[in-house]
């Protein structure tokens, strides 16, 4: 591939990222400002949450509360803490930060949003999990998108081999769907409340990958106005 053409998909797969930083954040607002005002959005959640309630059974309710453990607080550590070591180990100490920006990002902005907009919960007779905080947006939902897509990521970057690579990819995805879906399941949150924390983490990881992929230029502009300086 010549010069030109690396520009050109470099230049595309940049504008693509922007859009769906763009998009998704939008969407987040257009969704938040329903919930705020308990527009039609109110409707959608009941249905959709009688609907996946209707599925329940005893054996798939415990292979639930199994999934939705992975993105629980002690969980996330022992994640957090593999990622860390990794990196450490490849020396690729410039990727600490995001993972580490990426945790304390989400426990910032998900116990702010839950304060202010002070959404109830499903009510506890369908729930079969206890929750004290405040229902949107979906903690465990965003702490999965983030954290294990930010895995993801990382393998997309270091890892050469095809194959890993597609495994990587589609495990991360079903682990994602299957932690919000749990979340629904067990009546801990309502869809909308997922939904939101899939937007923001799609936001969060495109601008991770917008990043990732103009980082030398990034760094050479800083190291431009130190010189300037």
């Amino acid at each position: 591939m010549n010069t030109r053409l690396l520009k050109i998909k470099i230049l595309l797969k940049s504008l693509g990222l922007l859009s769906l930083i763009i998009l998704s954040l939008d969407f987040f607002l257009r969704l938040t400002l329903d919930v705020w005002s308990k527009d039609y959005i109110v409707k959608i959640d009941q249905t959709l949450a009688s609907f996946i309630y209707s599925l329940r059974t005893p054996i798939l309710t415990d292979i639930m509360k199994v999934i939705t453990s992975l993105a629980d607080v002690n969980t996330i550590i022992v994640l957090f803490i593999f990622i860390i070591v990794i990196l450490l180990v490849l020396k690729k100490r410039s990727h600490i930060f995001p993972v580490v920006l990426t945790l304390l990002g989400n426990l910032i902005f998900v116990s702010l949003v839950k304060t202010i907009l002070a959404r109830p919960r499903p009510i506890l007779a369908n729930a079969l999990v206890f929750e004290e905080s405040y229902s949107y947006p979906s903690g465990h939902a965003l702490i999965a998108i983030t954290m294990y897509g930010l895995l993801v990521i990382y393998l997309f970057t270091f890892v050469k081999s095809p194959v890993i690579r597609r495994i990587s990819l589609i495990t991360g995805i079903v682990l994602i769907f299957l932690i919000g879906f749990s979340r629904i399941y067990l009546g801990a949150h309502w869809p909308s409340d997922v939904l939101a924390s899939y937007l923001i983490g799609i936001c969060w990881l495109s601008l991770i990958l917008f990043l990732i992929e103009h980082r030398e230029r990034i760094i050479k502009i800083l190291k431009i106005n130190n010189i300037k300086k």
